[in-house]
């Protein structure tokens, strides 16, 4: 089974943009097309990469 892609490139963008409140995201991949599981993962990677930052360079108190 194959899944049909969902969305190009500058929809991806500005799905990041409303769902993560990054209204300056730019996607910096080659790929043109992406399907919705394509587009989950690449949201938590991204969601992920920023609870680190925050713990490790905005409140490294904390750790």
């Amino acid at each position: 089974m194959t899944e049909d892609f969902a969305m190009n490139k500058a929809e991806l963008e500005a799905r990041i943009r409303e769902e993560l409140h990054q209204p300056f995201y730019v996607a910096k991949m080659d790929q043109a097309r992406f399907t919705e599981t394509e587009y989950q993962e690449i949201k938590a990677q991204l969601q992920a990469d920023y609870e680190k930052y925050i713990e490790e360079f905005v409140n490294p108190q904390e750790n």
